[in-house]
């Protein structure tokens, strides 16, 4: 028997199968333009949300539903006013400043009262009133989440000077948006809480450099959109003095022209590479939260009689929880402060000697 016959495979036999070569792991530089594209595509969804669906839902609810909406506002407007008296009540009691829990109560309702007539008063006069203090109070939380949502700060480990002047950019910067300095406004929220020392200043400007030499439309002879768009952010960032923001776009801009990392900068794309990875997960969280509001694709879909029934149901049911909630607070409130009345009114009545008792 030949040698070829005998290397035949039997009939019936089962054909090697060839090895497969595993693809190779991603690099570091891989991962890093596949998430930042994954991060690019959920803010487009966060804008599209935000900058169509939203405000198409508010005008057609406004249409809709105005005077729902308007009693709506009213009562959790009222339902925080009576939480904050009983919150603060209930601080000053535990701290010592009265004897009793319904004490406090009274006062912080009577606080409560004057405040209210007081604004009522100003109101009537065509101003605000100039100590008002929920205004100024409202004024610091945005503030704060300005600082945190978009800077990146936590006003906490600002020293007093750094947090004065970050706060009077901000507030300053809120007044030129309502008279309408679009610009004015931009620069001073980009510069409050920046970084103006000498050595952030001088890596900020050794950066932007560099970054212009390639991107500025002067040096560049083309552009494509990510370019655009980066170059969009490093002017950005170089009027906020963000050093961090613009070692990104640094990084970016290299690895989308594929360009090698050096060595030395392996360490700041891991940490962007992060970073990108936590900011992932954050819009992942809020576009779930987007996905159950009644406003998510609303630009895009047809109104029918069947969504509208739906909200209108939605609403009734609101603002009758709503009306309990504020009369069950309003009830708890008045009848420790009428307890309260009567206990002084008792008091007073015992402390009074009755008549022919005099010496």
């Amino acid at each position: 028997m030949s040698s070829s016959r005998r290397s035949q495979p039997k009939a019936g036999a089962l054909e090697p199968v060839p090895a497969v070569s595993e693809p190779p792991p991603p690099t570091l530089e891989e991962k890093a333009l596949a998430t930042d594209l994954r991060r690019r595509h959920l803010e487009e969804l966060h804008r599209r949300f935000r900058g169509a669906d939203l405000p198409a839902f508010e005008a057609w609810m406004e249409t809709e539903f105005g005077p729902e909406r308007a009693e709506t506002d009213r009562l959790q407007d009222r339902l925080n006013k009576l939480r904050q008296i009983l919150q603060d009540a209930e601080k000053a009691w535990l701290d010592g400043e009265t004897e009793t829990f319904e004490e406090a109560l009274s006062v912080e309702w009577a606080i409560a009262d004057a405040k209210a007539a007081a604004k009522a008063k100003a109101k009537e006069k065509g101003g605000d009133h100039p100590f008002d203090e929920e205004a100024e109070e409202e004024m610091e939380e945005l503030f704060e989440s300005f600082m945190m949502d978009v800077r990146g700060i936590d006003v906490d480990d600002l020293d007093p000077e750094d947090y004065e002047k970050a706060r009077a950019d901000f507030v300053e910067g809120m007044g030129r948006a309502a008279a309408g300095d679009k610009a004015g406004f931009e620069k001073l929220m980009a510069r409050a809480g920046a970084d103006e020392s000498t050595d952030n200043v001088r890596a900020v400007k050794a950066i932007y450099r560099r970054l212009a030499k390639k991107l500025h439309p002067d040096q560049s002879g083309s552009w494509d959109e990510t370019e655009k768009q980066l170059w969009d952010d490093a002017s950005a960032a170089y009027e906020s003095l963000n050093l961090e923001e613009l070692k990104r776009i640094e990084l970016q801009l290299c690895l989308h022209r594929g360009e090698e990392i050096p060595a030395a900068r392996k360490g700041e794309l891991r940490a962007w590479l992060d970073r990108l990875l936590k900011a992932i997960s954050a819009l992942e969280k809020d576009l779930r939260e987007m996905r159950r509001h009644p406003a998510w694709g609303f630009a895009k879909r047809r109104q029918t009689k069947a969504f509208r029934e739906k909200i209108r149901k939605e609403l009734e049911v609101a603002l009758r929880l709503d009306r309990e909630r504020v009369a069950r607070l309003e009830e708890e409130i008045g009848t420790a402060v009428q307890r309260r009345f009567r206990r002084k009114r008792a008091a007073s009545r015992r402390r009074k000697p009755r008549s022919g008792q005099r010496g």
